[in-house]
């Protein structure tokens, strides 16, 4: 992750200085339309310590991202907004699974697991696609056939938390109670500041090679609930608010094409 903040960080001075001097521009308004482009979403968090969190929010740092549509309109000088809607796929770790199971066993010493329900599959992997819409300001630098676009955005994106269930079987009893870790709601939206670099080289007249980095910080501040039902009663008997509070720091990086109008 440092290589990564470091090559960023490097390729924004370079390009910041060479990018001093703008070229004069052609026409009063360009139209950037940036088709689907591809690349790496790393993160990186405060560490997680108990269990559930590492169960909730424990997944692969490295995801794959793609973006399916963006532009940037300059309008007013080398002044402009930025639009742009993406998304990306999620994997977790192979171990979450078991450390679910393990926390239930242990929190039951005198029943075992007769049963489980999770919506990660035997591969631990989720049919999940976090999107993502991204609006903001921009300032583009050009020189020659090189087209820098400094982003200030704000970017909303979808979350969406993992749920665990256990059916418990009392040692020597036929009692059965279910035990469950459900968040408040599936899916939840978040809003965060993301800053980003966009490099494009003019390949012909409208066909441009792009390269794109950005950052974002946010906090997913989940809240869930440990419950104990009696399966044949029906009776409530325990309910557990967890509170997962920690902070993710987002890098993306992508690569793709766009046709400048």
């Amino acid at each position: 992750m440092k290589n990564l903040y470091g090559l960023f960080v490097s390729i924004l001075i370079v390009f910041f200085g060479y990018g001093q001097k703008n070229d004069s521009l052609s026409e009063p308004n360009y139209l950037f339309l940036n088709f689907v482009s591809m690349g790496i979403q790393q993160e990186v968090r405060t560490p997680i310590n108990d269990l559930i969190s590492q169960f909730f929010l424990e997944k692969k740092k490295n995801a794959f991202y793609w973006e399916y549509s963006s532009i940037d309109y300059i309008f007013y000088k080398h002044y402009g907004i930025y639009l742009g809607i993406g998304a990306n796929s999620i994997t977790y770790k192979k171990e979450i699974v078991s450390i679910a199971y393990q926390k239930i066993q242990d929190d039951n010493p005198d029943y075992y697991i007769y049963d489980t329900t999770t919506d990660i599959d035997d591969e631990n992997k989720k049919i999940f696609a976090s999107t993502s819409k991204t609006f903001g300001i921009v300032y583009m630098k050009k020189k020659k056939n090189w087209y820098i676009f400094y982003r200030i955005s704000l970017k909303n994106f979808t979350m969406n938390y993992n749920y665990y269930t256990a059916i418990l079987k009392e040692k020597n009893t036929n009692r059965y109670i279910k035990t469950s870790y459900e968040p408040e709601t599936d899916i939840k939206y978040k809003w965060t500041f993301n800053p980003s670099i966009g490099i494009k080289y003019q390949l012909s007249k409208q066909a441009m090679a792009t390269l794109d980095m950005s950052y974002a910080l946010y906090n997913p501040r989940i809240r869930y609930h440990y419950r104990k039902t009696d399966i044949f009663s029906g009776e409530l008997l325990s309910d557990e608010e967890i509170n997962c509070n920690k902070n993710f720091h987002q890098f993306i990086i992508r690569a793709g094409f766009s046709f400048m109008f």
